[in-house]
């Protein structure tokens, strides 16, 4: 199968469950001493989504930042977010950028808004706020 040609190549890696989050317990209600202490579960961290569907190369042209462009600089970005139960991603947060400060981490996010994703269930029930990652690649026209 081919892949179409863009002016901008974009790779969305299997998210993965390396950047699990973890809630902090809240502390001891100071009231009832007898009152166990109440732990948060984590959040579950999807590992293999299905997406319905992914920015295509020109809309990672369009986001591409035109300085990063023009110099022929790639940058890489992992995106945390949560997905509610249409399966679009919502509070999308940095992982990491590299390198910083390019605009790299903006036009990720930007990115986000083009996801959608095959929601998960439990007993038939849409499970909403699984958090996915999100590794992008943004390449420079010519690159590979």
């Amino acid at each position: 199968m081919k892949r179409p040609v863009g002016l901008a190549t974009l790779v969305c890696i299997a998210a993965s469950a390396t950047g699990a989050l973890a809630r902090e317990a809240p502390a001891p209600s100071t009231l009832t001493p007898s009152a166990p202490a109440v732990t948060m579960a984590p959040k579950p961290v999807i590992v293999q989504p299905v997406w319905l569907r992914r920015p295509t190369a020109g809309d990672v042209a369009r986001v591409h930042p035109r300085g990063a462009r023009r110099d022929g600089i790639s940058g890489r970005v992992v995106i945390r977010c949560r997905v509610n139960s249409e399966g679009r991603l919502e509070r999308c947060e940095i992982a990491s950028e590299t390198p910083p400060g390019l605009g790299f981490a903006e036009a990720a996010i930007k990115l986000s808004a083009r996801f959608i994703m095959s929601t998960a269930t439990k007993e038939g029930v849409p499970v909403t706020g699984a958090l996915v990652n999100i590794p992008l690649l943004f390449r420079p026209p010519g690159s590979r």
